[in-house]
């Protein structure tokens, strides 16, 4: 009965928080002569950086992942920001939108609204952004520290049934979203100045806006109706077999009969013929939308002038300050699985090369680059498959550069994800053998640092996946060891600023600490008279000088010190955060791994550089920074520990073909989550 109240009431807080920032913008907008105002629409009507995107991304915070672990509704909370978006810029309130909010609130207490599929990823994508650019507000209003953030988001097309178009859907609701706000700012713009000159081409599609909302939506959507049918229909020709009587084949060969395996093909065909039809109808939308996306940018920049002119209009000035460019606050972060590379049909490996330059060569040649920057790998363990994929990568690089002339196509990084646990043991192996690809395939005046540089960007490190397969606390241990023998290799190959570690938090959000805890860093121990006094009669005098600084264990993202996933659930908790909660956090989780980042560089380079007696100091400087205290006792225990793990959890051989068999029907029985299979 609680539910409800509860999730009003961090409704009422974000009402609150985002009403200040509101006020405080329109206070500085109105009375700091126009120059603050100014400068603040030269800096979002300004087209993007390359440079700036890239070095943005090496040091992000976290990625964003899209793991089916949410635990509140998209819908209540997107009608509930409707209407506080109408209160805090004085707007009316409908009866309409309180019904939807009131409605959405009640299905998502009874659970008929939280799972969401793929196509609502772009609303989630959104909200993020939307908290992201508050916190970066009210940190620049109300706090002495500067927030920049960048929101990298997984965008997963490793065959879990999203359509290898994921990207497209995703950067599509962005630059839509963009060109809707600025659209309104210059729509309210010419209602207070109806002098001002706007070209005639621009006006007209602005008016037909909505239109090209709806049929782009549509449009996406029967892409994505397409794939789904495609993939069923050819797993149900490979392998083809029907069982036909003599006279039936004999009927056939005459052509008495159509041949049933002949009909699918045929029908296939077609399907795939209007598939190529609906990606280039993509194709020409999505530029459309950058392109009118920079039209409004350039306009917007030139109108600035009229904008300060007339920042006494409530309407107009609300539109203004509300406005920040999220294209340039996102890059999106797909994974795929390594057997889409090793697989004996390229097909799909080489549509995914496709679509990563496609939406870089379009959204580059409007001013908005590198909208994807990085490619994960999972179950990474060939590092052929990784090379094969980087030579891939650079040919469909080389092609779009001959068809379209790009003005700023990068590279695209690559990152590999290790699950396995033989393959996290000997990471070195696996680097060992990249480090000679890169030496091979380099330019002649280009180092072999640099060269491998441009392959890899970061080593992704499973902590979920060895979980399930040796216990968290093993899974944290052999993390560490990884962290320690990568680091190790990165600084004897004078690489050890360029590629950060990146610690996987997995689905159930206690994994390896990737939680958001409230009492995260507040005092274990009370300080009242009573207290104090039973500390007093119970504990020696060392345990009662601790509890004056013992603070609680629960510390969650705010203990790791490394670059790691957020999965859906500490997202959302992040959405509900107060404010200064919320800049607290990215504010701690930014000095911690800038902290921990200098001091790993700084042992790495004095390992490298060092001569023996130094070295060993600094070895064991990088020991205690990765792996910690090393105690025998400890090991064996995690050993312990594995085996009843293992043996509690999985059993014996017969008990683990019985479970297969069981989450079978249970996954047959309950609906699924994200397009993925339950089992």
């Amino acid at each position: 009965q609680s539910h409800i109240p509860e999730r009003l009431e961090v409704f009422r807080n974000r009402l609150l928080d985002r009403q200040a920032i509101h006020d405080e913008l329109m206070w500085r907008a109105r009375n700091e002569n126009g120059g603050w105002l100014a400068e603040r629409l030269e800096r979002e009507f300004m087209k993007d950086s390359l440079q700036r995107r890239q070095e943005r991304f090496r040091y992000r915070l976290y990625d964003r992942t899209v793991h089916p672990t949410q635990a509140y509704s998209l819908d209540a909370e997107l009608a509930l920001d409707e209407v506080i978006k109408a209160l805090i810029t004085r707007g009316s309130i409908t009866h309409g939108m309180i019904e939807k909010a009131s409605q959405a609130l009640i299905k998502e207490y009874i659970g008929l609204n939280v799972a969401i599929n793929s196509q609502r990823e772009a609303d989630e994508i959104l909200l993020d952004l939307d908290t992201l650019i508050a916190g970066e507000e009210f940190a620049a209003s109300f706090s002495d520290t500067t927030l920049t953030p960048f929101l990298s988001f997984w965008s997963d097309w490793d065959g879990s049934n999203r359509p290898s178009g994921q990207g497209h859907r995703l950067v599509a609701a962005v630059v839509m979203e963009n060109v809707r706000r600025m659209s309104r700012i210059l729509r309210i713009l010419r209602q207070v100045a109806p002098t001002i000159s706007v070209k005639p081409e621009l006006k007209s599609e602005l008016d037909m806006l909505p239109q090209h909302n709806q049929r782009f939506t549509s449009l996406l959507n029967e892409i994505t109706t397409l794939t789904h049918q495609l993939e069923q229909r050819y797993r149900g020709i490979l392998p083809f077999s029907v069982e036909t009587t003599s006279m039936q084949r004999l009927a056939t060969r005459l052509h008495l009969r159509r041949d049933p395996a002949r009909v699918l093909w045929q029908h296939n065909d077609r399907y795939e013929r209007k598939m190529l039809e609906l990606r280039q109808q993509r194709r020409e939308t999505l530029e459309f939308y950058f392109s009118l996306n920079k039209a409004l940018r350039k306009q917007l920049y030139a109108l600035i002038p009229v904008i300060l002119n007339n920042r006494t209009s409530d309407a107009l000035i609300h539109e203004t300050l509300g406005y920040r460019d999220i294209l340039q606050r996102m890059v999106l972060t797909p994974r795929i699985n390594q057997g889409l590379i090793t697989a004996r049909d390229p097909f799909a490996i080489d549509t995914t090369a496709y679509n990563m330059h496609e939406i870089n060569t379009i959204a580059g040649k409007y001013g908005n680059p590198g909208m994807t920057l990085g490619l994960q790998i999972s179950l990474s363990s060939k590092p052929e498959a990784l090379i094969a994929l980087d030579r891939k990568m650079r040919v469909q690089a080389e092609q779009m550069r001959r068809d379209f002339a790009p003005a700023d196509l990068p590279s695209m990084w690559l990152i590999p994800l290790f699950e396995d646990i033989e393959t996290v043991r000997d990471i070195r192996s696996y680097l060992d053998r990249v480090w000679d690809y890169a030496t091979q395939s380099r330019h002649t005046l280009q180092s072999p640092q640099d060269r491998f540089k441009e392959i890899i960007a970061e080593v992704f490190i499973a902590g979920s996946d060895l979980s399930q397969q040796v216990s968290q606390a093993n899974a944290a241990h052999l993390y560490r060891k990884a962290k320690h023998d990568t680091h190790l290799w990165l600084a004897e190959h004078g690489v050890v600023d360029a590629v950060r570690i990146k610690l996987g938090s997995g689905e159930p959000m206690q994994r390896q600490g990737g939680y958001y805890s409230h009492v995260a860093g507040q005092e274990a121990f009370g300080n009242s008279e009573d207290d104090r006094r039973r500390y007093l009669s119970s504990l020696p005098a060392a345990a009662r000088r601790s509890t004056a600084y013992a603070v609680t264990p629960l510390q969650g993202v705010f203990l790791g010190s490394d670059l790691r996933t957020f999965q859906s659930n500490i997202s959302e908790q992040l959405r509900f955060l107060r404010g200064r909660d919320f800049v607290g956090l990215q504010t701690h989780v930014r000095e911690a791994q800038r902290n921990h980042r200098e001091d790993l560089v700084r042992a790495a380079e004095t390992i490298a550089e060092s001569r023996l007696g130094a070295q060993s100091r600094s070895l064991q400087e990088m020991e205690r920074l990765t792996i910690g205290k090393n105690e025998a006792l400890m090991e064996n225990f995690l050993v312990e520990l594995t085996d009843n793990f293992r043996h509690i959890l999985y059993g014996r051989e017969e008990d683990v073909v019985g479970i297969h068999i069981i989450s079978y029907f249970i996954g047959r029985s309950i609906p699924q989550l994200r397009d993925r299979p339950s089992s």
